[in-house]
């Protein structure tokens, strides 16, 4: 569990107590969500947790390798480590190599997952299915953006410590050569840079309020809806395949919209004309009419008060002949 008091808890459930408590964040945690990686030459996942707080960095935790004292002495079990900090990664600088301009600067209330390929399935360094698609990591900021990750393959993060691991070498001379065993579960080397590249940032032209992702992946196609302050639900097409990753144009795009230019709060007051053909709605900010036969929005009209301002709407009615409203506000 992750709080605004800057703590991150490990809980048992079947005692109801605390394992871990890791005070690594300096602000507020908003969000947090995990996956499993299918790292080579290892049979079982390796299980990842990410955190989004209210500054720049995603940070990254996986499971600690269990301690052969640790396990012998029963009076330190309080004090065992279960989850272990692996790196964390740079939202700003992560966008700007993108190219996108600059964000990172809102804080991440929202992050998840998508579906991840079965071990089975090819992966994206499989050159020769071109339908290969890796998971991806969606978080979403308080303002107008949502950034976008994804996670690379078993064989592509022990490419990227590789190199990693290289430069480190050139770094300082005459140091021993780090071994590189297969990635297992205990294995320490690998950070969450390693894991998680930027792929994109998408931006829409009102606030965000909501994000749902599908829960399927169909022709390497990751669905995303997300819900905006304007009242209007966008849907997109996202893509982690080996075709996106030469063409950035082709990593999102937008398949449906809806808006029906509805109320931006709530509605007061509703009547309906006296041959039924129209509807007339009213609320804080304005009032609308509305035809029966297409349900859509044929009119809007602000009513003005003696200061300039919205007046509050709160009843209104067809005149007889279905030409005029006449709209009661709060003022009177």
């Amino acid at each position: 569990s992750v709080s605004k008091d800057t703590l991150m808890m490990v809980w048992d459930l079947a005692t109801q107590h605390c394992l871990q408590t890791i005070v690594g964040h300096r602000c507020e945690i908003w969000s947090l969500t995990s996956t499993e990686l299918h790292l080579s030459r290892t049979p079982q996942p390796c299980p990842l947790l990410v955190t989004g707080s209210a500054d720049e960095f995603l940070r990254g935790y996986r499971f600690a390798e269990p301690s052969p004292e640790v396990e012998e002495a029963e009076e330190v079990q309080d004090q065992q480590e279960v989850l272990q900090y692996c790196g964390c990664v740079s939202r700003s600088e992560a966008v700007l190599g993108l190219g996108l301009g600059q964000t990172g600067s809102d804080r991440c209330v929202w992050l998840r997952f998508g579906p991840s390929p079965s071990p089975s399935q090819p992966q994206e360094g499989d050159a020769e299915d071109k339908a290969a698609w890796a998971s991806l990591l969606v978080a979403q900021t308080s303002g107008k953006s949502l950034e976008v990750y994804r996670l690379r393959s078993g064989a592509d993060i022990l490419k990227k410590l590789k190199r990693r691991l290289k430069r480190q070498r050139e770094k300082v001379p005459g140091s021993e050569e780090d071994q590189l065993p297969g990635l297992g579960l205990g294995q320490t080397s690998w950070q969450l840079g390693d894991a998680l590249e930027a792929w994109h940032v998408l931006r829409c032209g009102s606030k965000i309020r909501g994000v749902a992702l599908s829960p399927r992946v169909q022709l390497g196609k990751q669905r995303l809806l997300v819900a905006l302050a304007s009242n209007s639900l966008e849907l997109f097409e996202l893509g982690s395949g080996a075709g996106e990753a030469a063409d950035r144009s082709g990593r999102c795009t937008q398949v449906a919209a809806v808006d029906s230019g509805g109320h931006r709060s709530d509605v007061r007051a509703v009547c309906i004309s006296e041959d039924g053909r129209t509807l007339c709605t009213c609320s804080s900010e304005s009032v609308k009419i509305w035809s029966m036969s297409s349900k859509l929005c044929v009119g809007t009209c602000r009513v003005i008060g003696s200061g300039g301002a919205d007046n509050y709407c709160i009843s209104c009615v067809f005149a007889p002949g279905a030409r005029f409203v006449v709209v009661g506000t709060k003022d009177g």
